[in-house]
């Protein structure tokens, strides 16, 4: 780690665990997307007793709004192929969605509503991952600077940092938006950083959902503990600076009023950003790669705190067995030597 455990994308994502947001069709994210969402209880509880209630895991399920008639004419577009496929999907009139939520705006026309969805805490996430994998034997070191994959006349050797080097039969590069700047990788990849931020707010019953609010336009609300909201966020193309800026909440406010008109008014607790690995195309780059030992889990882009526990799982029992699951095969980097 470049800092504390998990101290850059992983502890800062909302912890909504939705396959549907990057699904504009059937494919092989909303696939694994799925097969993750369905796994996560059964992997938490491999964490140890407990660790459910630990991260906040709770399945609120989420409610996407149409503030007008083209979000609801995307809405249902997304809605006819998803029962198509026999997910689990509800329209709602917005007398319907008011009913339900009465705290959303008066120009709610309508709502599509996906009652599995389920949200957790992060940064707990993180923290009990991290704990698993200690008392697991594995050796974590922290505030380690320029890691970078080793390799001599093209045969992996393991890895260098400041101050001392590694060697190892087998490498996987997890550095999100840094993959591509690895001088030593090998193989040419293209990962790009996209901050979001994100605010906490301090609510009061009046305007706490029950639901997971979320708009088209990326904005969205978790009900958190402790009656708090917190409210994102951000796509913020193209630098390395995890800040959260005085645009940004603007921004935000802004997006998050059109869901709850009083929003603004909230305070604000605390706010973080994070740095998403964004891919052309994006899509994951998970798998391995045309250097025998070399593999990829990078690139997961929004999807990553749905995706990354059972991805970690089948990358390494693909790793030991030889025979990788055929959701992941879609993913394979198609890098070239650098």
């Amino acid at each position: 780690e470049r800092e504390g455990e998990g101290g850059k994308a992983s502890r800062a994502a909302a912890g909504i665990l939705d396959p549907y947001s990057e699904a504009g069709e059937e494919n092989a994210l909303l696939r694994l997307g799925l097969e993750a969402l369905e796994a996560y209880p059964s992997l938490l509880k491999e964490l140890g007793d407990g660790a459910l209630k630990k991260v906040e895991y709770e399945k609120l399920g989420i409610l996407y709004l149409a503030l007008n008639p083209e979000d609801e004419a995307f809405l249902k577009d997304r809605l006819e192929w998803q029962k198509g496929h026999g997910l689990r999907v509800e329209f709602l009139r917005g007398t319907e969605v008011r009913r339900l939520e009465p705290v959303v705006s008066h120009r709610t026309q309508s709502g599509v509503l996906y009652p599995e969805i389920p949200k957790l805490n992060a940064e707990k996430l993180t923290s009990v991952l991290f704990k698993a994998a200690q008392g697991a034997g594995v050796e974590i070191r922290t505030s380690v600077k320029e890691v970078s994959v080793w390799i001599e006349k093209g045969k992996l050797k393991g890895i260098k940092m400041t101050g001392g080097s590694v060697e190892a039969p087998l490498v996987v590069v997890a550095s999100g938006c840094w993959t591509g700047l690895d001088p030593g990788l090998g193989v040419k990849v293209n990962v790009n950083p996209v901050r979001g931020q994100i605010l906490l707010l301090r609510s009061k019953p009046s305007l706490y959902p029950k639901h997971i609010l979320h708009t088209v336009r990326w904005a969205y609300v978790v009900p958190w503990t402790q009656g708090r909201l917190l409210v994102g966020s951000t796509l913020e193309h193209g630098e390395f600076k995890d800040e959260v800026t005085p645009e940004g909440k603007e921004d935000i406010l802004k997006r998050v009023n059109e869901i709850i008109e009083e929003i603004r008014s909230l305070p604000i607790e605390s706010s973080w950003a994070g740095l998403r690995p964004y891919t052309d195309g994006g899509m994951p780059l998970i798998g391995p790669t045309s250097i025998p030992g070399l593999f990829l889990a990078t690139g997961y882009y929004r999807s990553g705190i749905l995706i990354a526990p059972l991805v970690g799982k089948l990358l390494g029992e693909g790793i030991v067995s030889g025979e990788f699951s055929p959701l992941l095969k879609p993913f394979y980097p198609k890098e070239t030597k650098q």
